[in-house]
């Protein structure tokens, strides 16, 4: 019997790619035939996941402990959200990344995104 080809190669034949997405620094590293498959992509739109979120179009959010208050990608920008109109969990499908150094008003920023999105 043949040896079982690694994951990435059966993918990378059926024209899709690989990644390890690293949560705690928000990196990923992905398969050698990235490239072929994101052509018109430079390499630090694939370099992180809110990068790779920003290209595949997906509403993305986060909150800046330092100037505690949210923001979410406009497409083009950054634009800050007021405290009336904090960020909504809508979609079924979602990532929520972090920080090592969690602050009361990060901690704060979380439990009431959820309480907006989910309920009490």
């Amino acid at each position: 019997m043949p040896p079982v080809p690694p994951a990435a190669s059966i993918l990378a034949s059926l024209g899709q790619a690989t990644f390890a997405w690293d949560l705690a620094t928000d990196v990923i590293a992905w398969s050698d035939n990235a490239a072929e498959i994101f052509p018109d992509s430079p390499p630090q739109t694939l370099a992180s996941g809110a990068e790779f979120a920003k290209l595949c179009n997906k509403p993305l959010h986060v909150f800046d402990q330092d100037k505690n208050s949210w923001f979410s990608w406009s497409g083009e920008e950054w634009e800050k959200r007021t405290s009336a109109n904090g960020p909504i969990i809508g979609h079924a499908h979602f990532t929520g990344t972090g920080t090592r150094k969690m602050q009361p008003n990060g901690k704060r920023a979380i439990e009431d995104l959820f309480t907006r999105s989910f309920g009490a």
